[in-house]
């Protein structure tokens, strides 16, 4: 792996114990074994339907793990991903920047003291009012992904830095952001063109290969695209470009993955990218995914018979109004459900080592609050908690209250050591 030659990249320098000690909160709570904490929580007299634990450790990890594998990248928390005021203080506390996509964003990641020059505001299509908030609040760098955006933000904000989002190949991710967002690469080059002849502060190129998504080849692309931008710039109008943004989608339950997806994207950028170019990322996913589990209770059990196969059914005390909506989504697809890394397992340990395919209701009264079927899952009984780790990306943040269910209680952990 190549050595970072990223002079603008802040690398985080605390070591373990040093992280724990700036990290003290009045709400964290240090503890030897999260699974014990867990079980601890599951006896309280006060117990709730559902919780869950966020394990901040984790953060640290990942952070460490990115700082490994991308060292020429310097990551932008994508707060939309999970915007919990613990997590974002604690990645600034690690040193990233952050990539948000509302002024209701911009303002909870200043009120927890992060300097606006880390914060890049990427949502393409924006409102007057939000653009002028920004300016209002120091926040510069915008990313835009057409003519018509371009002239709205220089119109607002004439000092504005900005960032051209390309259209990219999303058709291997989770969730598919292209057909939503960016322009066709032969429609950049006119919008730089026309950028570049105005004089407008164009500072760099921007993607984003779609959510959670595990193909190397996405990501290579997305970049030798990036690199005949440069070059246009470079060759027509003698303007180097200085920000190139390699956007989200970095898987959050699988390292291996990612550790493959980061060698090739380092190599390309160590290769073909000068020392004064700042490579910036936006991972949400791959650190929010793997701080959360969610323990629920079982509300009810029904047992069926069907074929000579026996099939359990439950009724949880979450689901697709809660932590789940991505089961709607996924229009409750086994296979792509399980592909975000959601693991299911008893909070105590099976009496039988016998599994059945199951039916998880949630706890709505909406028939289409179904989490997922034909799980394999030991037998469970009413009163018992499930937990499903991994439910840190897009969980919690798209809770509602439909049928007046409260929103799941947060406790906030990090480990004596790792």
């Amino acid at each position: 792996m190549p050595v970072s030659k990223n002079k603008h990249l802040m690398e985080s320098t605390l070591d373990y114990q040093a992280f724990l000690k700036a990290l003290q909160r009045p709400n964290l709570n240090l503890v030897a074994d999260p699974h014990q904490y867990l079980l601890s929580l599951s006896q309280r007299s006060d117990c709730e339907d559902t919780f869950h634990i966020v394990d901040l450790t984790s953060l640290f990890e990942g952070f460490q793990l990115w700082q490994h594998c991308l060292p020429d990248v310097l990551p932008h928390y994508s707060v939309k991903t999970n915007p919990d005021s613990m997590i974002i203080s604690t990645m600034a506390l690690l040193g990233a920047h952050f990539d948000c996509a509302s002024k209701g964003e911009i303002d909870l990641v200043l009120s927890l003291g992060v300097d606006p020059n880390k914060i890049l505001f990427a949502n393409p299509r924006k409102s007057p009012r939000d653009i002028l908030h920004a300016k209002d609040r120091g926040v510069r760098r915008f990313t835009f992904d057409s003519l018509e955006e371009l002239e709205k933000i220089t119109h607002l904000y004439p000092t504005a830095q900005l960032l051209l989002r390309m259209k990219t190949d999303d058709s291997h991710s989770s969730f598919h952001l292209s057909t939503k967002f960016g322009a066709h690469l032969d429609l950049c080059y006119h919008i730089l063109d026309t950028a570049l002849s105005k004089k407008i502060d164009l500072i760099g190129l921007a993607f984003h290969v779609g959510s959670n998504c595990c193909y190397v080849t996405s990501y290579k692309k997305a970049i030798f695209d990036a690199i005949t931008l440069f070059n246009h710039a470079k060759t027509k109008w003698n303007k180097q470009l200085s920000i190139l943004d390699i956007g989200g989608g970095w898987p959050g339950s699988d390292d291996l993955t990612f550790r493959k997806i980061a060698a090739i994207a380092q190599q390309i950028i160590h290769d073909h990218f000068d020392p004064e170019v700042q490579v910036i990322a936006e991972p949400g996913r791959f650190f929010a995914a793997r701080t959360t589990t969610l323990a629920m209770h079982v509300l009810g059990k029904d047992v069926l018979s069907q074929h000579d196969r026996t099939k359990m059914v439950y009724f949880m005390s979450n689901g697709v109004y809660g932590f789940f909506q991505t089961s709607l989504y996924f229009q409750y697809d086994l296979q792509q459900i399980l592909q975000e890394g959601w693991q299911f397992y008893p909070l105590k340990p099976p009496s039988s080592d016998l599994t059945y395919p199951s039916l998880l209701w949630g706890a709505t009264c909406d028939s289409g609050d179904k989490i997922i079927d034909q799980l394999l899952l030991p037998e469970l009984n009413t009163g018992d908690i499930l937990l499903v780790s991994n439910m840190g990306a897009y969980g919690a943040c798209v809770q509602t209250s439909f049928n007046g269910m409260p929103f799941s209680q947060p406790y906030y952990l990090a480990r004596n050591s790792i």
